[in-house]
């Protein structure tokens, strides 16, 4: 992943959150031990466009086997300090 410690890691990539932290988690756990905060966007509806979540959603909500690696990654390595829904829209 090239860098030995990230102060700061920002992650905006509008659905692809659940794939990089799934394969971070399944092949290189390790590199969440070298991030000191994390500013993610985890996208909980369907993206238009974006095949690596064109999976079938559940009420809204992306399936158990997307979101587990996530609540993992977030609950093992961070402290959550704010969250916030936005429901987006016009």
């Amino acid at each position: 992943w090239g860098a030995p410690y990230l102060n700061v890691l920002k992650m905006d990539c509008e659905g692809c959150e659940y794939g990089w932290i799934k394969h971070a988690m399944d092949h290189e756990e390790a590199f969440f031990e070298r991030i000191d905060q994390m500013f993610i966007e985890i996208h909980t509806v369907p993206i238009r466009f974006m095949s690596s979540i064109s999976l079938e959603w559940q009420q809204g909500m992306p399936p158990d086997d997307l979101l587990e690696p996530v609540y993992q990654m977030l609950t093992k390595y961070f402290r959550v300090l704010h969250s916030a829904v936005n429901p987006g829209g016009p």
